[in-house]
């Protein structure tokens, strides 16, 4: 026998709504009795995370119940829904003393931690005053503490810090090729130069420095030019050489290419790593000087590399000598 659904009693879509609410309180209910942090002090966090979140499924299961009364819905908990929720009631009780001491804790060892400077300082004061009203004599000077007050207001030391700002000119290397104002303390490198970190010609060292060169003068820097120049015997050529192949021999010019070469290293030895003017110091100064040693075995490598192309064109001329004749 069929059913008969024109009979049927229909729900309307508010309660529909209540019952599927409800039974999803009752499913995250389940949940959180399932994840309740254990009971250790290292915990605190999550225990009040969990309080927050038992605080929400509580309220919600109370004002879907209410909702269900004034609708005329029947919303119930189980024999073990209400169980399960006794137990989570007591567990979140014991988290939240917990809480409470731990935050009075806390508001006690802030409070010992505070300085008690000034209140002493006041009870001494007053005390002071009582002892002259009672005894009714001429006031006597009474030295009070007062380090402490003078202690909590140092005096500014950096409120004129500005007004020793002058205008350099003319401006430092950096400065001018920037091409802004090159202002600083007194006596002192520029600011674009500190706030860079490089060397300023302003600054008390480079002007220590600047004197101390006045007075001894720095050797002029020798470019060193590979041996070969001096010490290399003059290419003989004999009667029956060829003289196109000593031509090609002289035409070429690999030492003075090297030469050239040694020189501009030298000059930016000489400019951008000067150690005595670099204002660099620590890490900086160590790498520095490490740069200043690669250059020099640089430029003895191609010393060397000088000997030996003249070496190799000898050596190319003689073969060529005999492969002809």
């Amino acid at each position: 026998m069929a059913f008969p659904f024109d009979t049927a009693q229909v729900l309307s879509p508010e309660a529909e709504s209540l019952q599927r609410g409800f039974s999803e309180l009752r499913q995250k209910m389940e949940a959180e009795s399932k994840c309740v942090p254990d009971d250790r002090p290292d915990l605190m966090v999550e225990k009040e995370e969990w309080c927050r979140r038992w605080n929400k499924i509580s309220s919600d299961i109370g004002i879907f119940i209410a909702a269900g009364k004034d609708k005329g819905v029947a919303l119930a908990l189980t024999a073990e829904d209400v169980a399960r929720g006794k137990e989570l009631v007591g567990i979140h009780d014991r988290f939240v003393e917990q809480l409470h001491a731990l935050k009075e804790m806390a508001a006690r060892q802030a409070e010992i931690s505070e300085p008690q400077g000034a209140p002493a300082d006041v009870s001494m004061e007053g005390e002071g005053d009582e002892e002259e009203d009672a005894d009714g004599e001429s006031e006597v000077p009474i030295k009070r503490p007062t380090r402490v007050r003078k202690a909590k207001h140092p005096a500014p030391k950096d409120d004129d810090s500005d007004d020793g700002m002058i205008l350099h000119d003319p401006p430092c290397d950096r400065c001018a090729k920037r091409n802004t104002e090159c202002f600083g303390p007194e006596k002192r490198g520029c600011t674009e130069c500190r706030n860079s970190k490089q060397a300023c010609s302003y600054s008390r060292i480079a002007r220590a420095k600047g004197k101390a060169s006045a007075r001894r003068p720095m050797a002029a820097s020798k470019v060193r030019v590979g041996s070969s120049l001096g010490s290399e015997p003059p290419i003989t050529i004999s009667d029956g050489e060829d003289m196109a192949s000593a031509s090609r021999i002289s035409k070429t010019k690999p030492v003075v290419l090297i030469q050239g070469r040694k020189r501009k290293l030298a000059d930016v030895e000489e400019e951008d790593f000067a150690l005595a003017d670099s204002g660099l110091s620590g890490e900086d100064l160590i790498l520095a000087g490490k740069l200043r040693g690669v250059y020099a075995k640089f430029r003895t490598i191609q010393g060397l590399m000088s000997e030996v192309a003249n070496e190799l064109d000898m050596m190319r001329a003689h073969v060529t000598k005999k492969a002809r004749f």
